[in-house]
C-alpha cells in the first residue's frame, strides 16, 4: 500500500538506494509490506481475468517503485498495467510531476511502431562480447519463440542456426544489421571485397567470411533455397515491414539500460498495438533478451535494484511440448541466479496455471512472494490449497451417535463421537476459497526476508485503493501520444540510414551504446489535460 513519497531530492540519480516510503503510524497495522530484501526474491502474481492484477501492478507495485526512484521496466502485451500507471501519474499536478521529474524519467515505447520507432537492433555490443556471441542472440530467440523448428532439425533449426550465426558474424563485424542479410545471401559475389576485409581485419569472423567466399557460392539455386529457407522466412519481416525494418535494422539501440538505471527511469514497453501473434511474441522476447543480456553483462549491482514487471508472461513464448523446456530452464536461471544476484526485482504475472507447463509453474512458485487471485481451474485451486493451507487432522465435520441395545431399553445412544474431515475433503474446501475470491481480492504469501519463504498466507484487498478512480482512457491515450513523440527516431530517417549503409565504402564498426540525452522537464501531462480529466470524473 503506498504512503507519501519523499521530496524530489531523494530521487537524484546519485543516490545508491531507493527512497523509503513514509506511512502514518496509525495505518501500519492495516497494510501488508514487502521489505526490499524480500523484493529481491521476486513476486509471482497468478490471477484470472478481471481479478484486478493489472491495477495491482500499475497502481501499487509499479507506482511505488517509480515514486521511490527504482529504475522500472514494464513489459505489457495488452496495455492495462501501463494505463493504470499512467493514469496514476496523470492525476498529479504539474508541480508534483516536476518534483518527480516525470518527463525525464518516464519513457513510453509503442512496440508496434508508427511514424517513429525506438530501435532494437539485432546486432549490438554491450562490452567485450565476441562476434559469435553477438550473432547467436538472434537464432537463440527465434528458437524460443518458434519451437516447431525443432521438428525439422536438418533443414529447420540446424540450418537456421548455421546461416544466422555465420551471416550475423559477418554483418556485425562490418557494422551492418539483419537488413543486409538478404543482399548477402542473394549476391555473395558483390560482397567479395567486404568479405576479404573481414578475413583480414576480424580473425574471429574469418571462418564465417570464408564460408560465403568459397562454400556458399558453389551451392546451386536449389541447395541455397533449402539451406537458407528457414532463415529467410524469419528475416522476411525485416525486409517487408518498414517499421520492423527500422526498429531492428537501426545501427544503435534506442534504449541504453545503463542510462535508464543511472537516471532512475521507467521504461514502458507497450505491445498492445502489435496484433500479429508471432510478431508480438518475437518483439517481447527480443526486448526481454536485450534487457537481461545487459543485466548479465552488468553483473552484481552496486547501483541499487531494478524493477522488472512482466504482465501476461505466457505471451513471451510458445508453450508447446518441444519449446517449453528451453524457456523453463532459462526462466529458472533468470529467477534463481541472475535476478537474485544482480538485484532485479522481478514481478511475473499470468492468469491461470494451465497456461504454463509443469516445470515453468514450479519455477514461478519458487519466487519469494506469491500473490494469488481467483482461478477457474479446480486442479490449480487444489494444488494451491495443498501448498498453502495446513491440514487439521482433528477438524470435525459432524458428530454421530454411538448406539447400544439391551432388552429393557432397546436401542439407545451411548455417546457421540466426532467424525473428522478427510484430507481430500479439507483440500477441496480450501480450494473453493481460491475459486470464490472476488474483484481486487488476493491471497498473499510474502517473503519475510531473503531466503525465508515460510511465512503465513494473508488475505489482501485493494478495493479501497484509489477508490472510485478508474483509468481515464482519454487521458491515458493523450499521455501515450505525448510520450511517443519524445521517443525514438522517425522511421523515414532510419530507412534512409539503412539504404545508405551498403553504399558506404568504410562501414562503421559495431559500437558501444550511448545515451540519447532526454532531459526535458516540461510536464508531460499539462494542466489542461489534468483539469479536463478531473472535470470528467466529477
Amino acid at each position: 500500500m503506498p504512503g507519501r513519497f519523499r521530496p524530489p531530492s531523494a530521487l537524484q540519480p546519485t543516490a545508491s538506494r531507493p527512497s523509503a516510503l513514509v506511512v502514518p503510524r496509525e495505518r501500519v497495522g492495516r497494510y501488508l509490506f514487502l521489505p526490499d530484501r524480500a523484493r529481491n526474491m521476486g513476486i509471482h502474481l497468478m490471477a484470472g481475468r478481471g481479478s484486478g492484477k493489472s491495477r495491482l501492478m500499475g497502481r501499487v507495485i509499479g507506482w511505488q517503485d517509480f515514486v521511490r526512484g527504482v529504475p522500472l521496466v514494464v513489459f505489457d502485451p495488452m496495455g492495462a498495467t501501463i494505463d493504470a500507471l499512467l493514469d496514476k501519474i496523470a492525476r498529479l499536478s504539474p508541480s508534483d510531476q516536476r518534483a518527480l521529474r516525470v518527463p525525464s524519467r518516464l519513457r513510453y515505447v509503442d512496440m508496434a511502431g508508427g511514424g517513429r520507432v525506438v530501435p532494437f537492433p539485432l546486432y549490438y555490443r554491450l562490452g567485450d562480447e565476441s562476434l559469435y556471441e553477438i550473432a547467436r542472440r538472434f537464432p537463440d530467440v527465434v528458437r524460443k519463440v518458434d519451437p516447431q523448428l525443432e521438428r525439422a532439425p536438418i533443414l529447420g533449426l540446424n540450418a537456421l542456426v548455421e546461416i544466422a550465426t555465420k551471416a550475423g558474424m559477418v554483418l556485425a563485424a562490418l557494422g551492418y544489421q539483419i537488413t543486409e542479410a538478404d543482399d548477402l545471401l542473394a549476391h555473395p559475389e558483390l560482397w567479395e571485397a567486404r568479405l576479404r576485409r573481414v578475413v583480414a581485419d576480424y580473425p574471429e569472423a574469418a571462418p564465417a567470411a570464408r564460408f560465403f567466399l568459397n562454400d556458399y557460392p558453389s551451392w546451386g539455386a536449389g541447395e541455397r533455397s533449402r539451406q537458407t529457407g528457414a532463415f529467410s522466412a524469419k528475416v522476411e519481416l525485416f525486409g517487408l515491414d518498414p517499421r520492423a525494418r527500422a526498429m531492428f535494422g537501426a545501427s544503435v539501440p534506442g534504449i541504453d539500460w545503463a542510462e535508464v538505471i543511472a537516471r532512475r527511469q521507467a521504461v514502458l514497453l507497450d505491445f498492445r498495438h502489435e496484433h500479429g501473434l508471432e510478431r508480438r511474441r518475437f518483439k517481447m522476447m527480443w526486448a526481454f533478451s536485450y534487457l537481461f543480456e545487459f543485466i548479465k553483462h552488468r553483473g552484481r549491482a552496486r547501483s541499487g535494484p531494478v524493477s522488472v514487471i512482466v504482465d501476461e508472461l505466457t505471451e513471451l513464448t510458445n508453450f508447446e511440448a518441444m519449446g517449453v523446456d528451453l524457456f523453463a530452464k532459462e526462466l529458472d536461471a533468470l529467477i534463481n541466479v541472475y535476478a537474485r544476484n544482480c538485484m532485479v526485482w522481478l514481478t511475473l504475472a499470468h492468469q491461470e496455471a494451465f497456461q504454463c507447463d509443469e516445470r515453468t509453474i514450479h519455477t514461478l512458485m519458487s519466487l519469494g512472494t506469491q500473490v494469488l487471485g481467483v482461478t477457474t481451474d479446480m486442479d490449480a485451486a487444489l494444488a494451491l490449497a495443498k501448498q498453502y493451507f495446513a491440514i487439521d487432522p482433528l477438524r470435525v465435520k459432524r458428530h454421530e451417535n454411538v448406539w447400544g441395545h439391551d432388552m429393557w431399553r432397546g436401542d439407545y445412544v451411548i455417546e457421540q463421537r466426532p467424525v473428522e474431515f478427510t484430507v481430500e475433503e479439507q483440500h477441496y474446501l480450501s480450494a473453493e476459497y481460491f475459486k470464490r475470491l472476488g474483484l481486487f481480492e488476493f491471497l498473499v504469501r510474502p517473503a519475510l526476508r531473503e531466503g525465508d519463504i515460510t511465512g503465513r498466507v494473508y488475505p489482501v484487498s485493494i478495493k479501497n485503493l484509489d477508490r472510485g478512480q478508474w483509468v481515464d482512457e482519454a487521458v491515458a491515450a493523450e499521455a501515450r501520444g505525448a510520450l511517443s513523440t519524445r521517443a525514438g527516431v522517425p522511421v523515414a530517417a532510419v530507412l534512409s540510414e539503412i539504404a545508405a549503409r551498403l553504399s558506404t565504402t568504410t562501414p562503421r564498426s559495431l559500437g558501444i551504446l550511448e545515451g540519447d540525452g532526454h532531459a526535458d522537464d516540461t510536464p508531460v501531462f499539462g494542466e489542461r489535460a489534468t483539469a479536463a480529466a478531473r472535470a470528467r470524473r466529477r
